[in-house]
């Protein structure tokens, strides 16, 4: 046995574990690769129903735009101007009143 059979049997040993290796590293990847397609089933899921979940958000918040914009207009119009209404009539009344106390304040003066 010569030095010719020992590097013939190295090459070979290396050619095998080259061999094993290659085909670990090549059931590695398919693995990864399964895993990714799966992830990305998942987050295109994820992403369809996070859309479905925004789109009905915008139309509750439109609904709710428009009931508050309903009721605006049936309450907030008419007590604003029922508002108006009893400030007037105060201030109609702080005016005779004024006038009402200066007749006072003069009768008291003479």
């Amino acid at each position: 046995m010569g030095i010719e059979w020992f590097r013939d049997l190295v090459i070979c040993i290396l050619g095998i574990v080259t061999i094993i290796v290659l085909v670990f590293i090549a059931i590695l990847a398919n693995s990864l690769y399964r895993r990714s397609q799966s992830l990305i089933g998942s987050l295109d899921s994820l992403s369809q129903k996070a859309s479905s979940v925004l789109d009905n958000l915008q139309s509750s918040s439109e609904i709710m735009k428009g009931i508050v914009t309903d009721v605006q207009k049936a309450f907030v119009g008419p007590l604003a101007q029922l508002i108006a209404v009893v400030q007037g009539i105060r201030q109609g009344i702080n005016l005779v009143n004024k006038f009402t106390k200066k007749e006072e304040e003069e009768e008291k003066n003479e």
